[in-house]
């Protein structure tokens, strides 16, 4: 399963003169729909741990006890809207990994 959907490594030295091609990202997303959407998964939660972390850091609960709270539900439900964001972008378009390739090549 990865061999067909992760890399393709492409040595061509003779046609570029023997320089080695470098690594070519296949889209994941068309082929596997359960990678991209374990890539959103992670994503997701990579992202909400991180804003968890600077809420922890620069709001102090001893201080803003009440403000703590509502930021923290704040991104609890930020997190929850990014979440269907990312499933109705997979369910209905082209899906993150084919996104990404389209940016990247335009």
């Amino acid at each position: 399963m990865l061999s067909k959907a992760a890399l393709s490594i492409e040595n061509s030295a003779s046609r570029d003169r023997g320089r080695m091609r470098l690594l070519r990202i296949r889209s994941a997303g068309s082929l596997n729909p359960t990678l991209d959407a374990i890539l959103c998964a992670g994503l997701i939660l990579h992202s909400h741990l991180g804003f968890q972390a600077i809420i922890v850091d620069y709001v102090p609960a001893k201080r803003f006890p009440k403000s703590r709270k509502g930021i923290s539900w704040g991104l609890n439900a930020a997190t929850a809207l990014v979440g269907l964001g990312l499933y109705e972008f997979e369910t209905n378009d082209v899906g993150i990994t084919e996104a990404l390739k389209r940016v990247w090549t335009a």
